[in-house]
């Protein structure tokens, strides 16, 4: 009977995976579609930092044949490549408060009443910093970061001109923006760390008394944190370039990060205990 009941939400789980899975790709063709017939507009929109930087606003906003751009491409089949990484990247970051509204309706029927308003302070904490790093992105760090590799291009002795490739500037500024948005994340998932060691805390509290020493180490020191250093290495590796150094760097950052967030909520603990989830 138990097994029955187990098969039964197993097929509904799936289910209803399905239908979330399936109206975020529907919403996700939507919007692509809907952004691929702005793609010009939408290149504005990501080329703006660089032109306003260069001072070539005049040349971005529209570009004849005769006058020369900022922005380059060299081989035939680089538009089109660039243009669906742009509508692609784009689209994902649209649909953003729709993939968070459908995991929270995907979680709710398996949650209690106080977890689901906590996945629900989680998903909004997430989508703020979300938000918030988008904006501090697009007018502060891609500006000051290319303000600081543009003053390279300038020889005293030796006249330079700097054609940046659209490839590579849209291809850039994607890692920035998911580099960005997952370092910004790490407090949330150190919250969920620290959570389910928190309750592992308790739990073997009432297990074997013995033990509590042992186990309030692991609310500093999880289980997870060998495997979360190993994906930071994998999240590295696939968004910085195929250098050893730029991915021990953005490794060290993403591993910097998060022990910073363990120190702080360790701090908070001690502290308070008005949120009992972190």
């Amino acid at each position: 009977m138990e097994l029955a009941i187990f098969i039964v939400l197993m097929l509904f789980s799936i289910l209803e995976f399905r239908k979330r899975l399936l109206f975020v790709s529907f919403a996700f063709v939507m919007s692509a579609s809907v952004l691929y017939y702005y793609r010009d507009e939408l290149l504005w929109i990501w080329s703006s930092p660089f032109c306003n930087i260069a001072n070539l606003e005049p040349s971005c906003s529209g570009i004849s044949v005769n006058e020369q751009s900022p922005l380059i491409y060299t081989n035939i089949t680089e538009p089109f490549i660039t243009t669906l990484i742009l509508v692609g990247v784009s689209a994902i970051l649209l649909n953003i408060p729709i993939i968070y509204y459908n995991i929270a309706v995907f979680l709710k029927p398996g949650l209690y009443y106080n977890e689901y308003i906590v996945l629900r302070l989680l998903l909004t904490l997430s989508f703020i910093l979300l938000f918030l790093s988008l904006i501090s992105l697009y007018f502060v760090i891609i500006p000051t970061a290319f303000k600081f590799l543009m003053s390279y291009s300038k020889h005293d002795y030796t006249p330079t001109s700097l054609l940046p490739q659209v490839y590579t500037y849209i291809t850039s500024i994607s890692k920035f923006v998911f580099l960005l948005l997952i370092s910004l994340q790490l407090p949330i998932i150190t919250s969920l760390i620290s959570a389910d060691a928190k309750v592992n805390l308790n739990s073997d509290a009432k297990a074997n008394s013995n033990a509590t020493q042992k186990s309030k180490s692991r609310v500093n020191q999880p289980k997870s944190r060998k495997l979360l250093y190993f994906l930071f290495l994998i999240a590295a590796t696939i968004i910085t370039p195929p250098d050893v150094t730029s991915q021990i760097f953005v490794t060290f950052g993403f591993i910097a990060i998060y022990e910073f967030t363990n120190i702080l909520k360790a701090y908070l603990f001690r502290l308070n205990s008005l949120v009992h989830w972190l």
